[in-house]
């Protein structure tokens, strides 16, 4: 599972920052299924490219 996300992030590429704005739409949705400082900070991952690339680095070390 950890591979499938790390090669799913690391092909999205510029589709990442669609995603975290898709993200901070939905909370108001979504937002009992996790609390909403983990949808912020799943969205920042996606926006910020230097977290992104630490997070796929992370996930595939494991």
């Amino acid at each position: 599972m950890q591979e499938f996300v790390a090669t799913l992030l690391e092909a999205s590429g510029p589709l990442r920052v669609l995603a975290a704005q898709g993200v901070y739409l939905s909370q108001p949705f979504l937002g009992r299924s996790m609390s909403g400082g983990e949808w912020d900070a799943l969205a920042l991952l996606l926006e910020d490219e230097r977290e992104s690339r630490s997070f796929i680095q992370y996930l595939r070390e494991e």
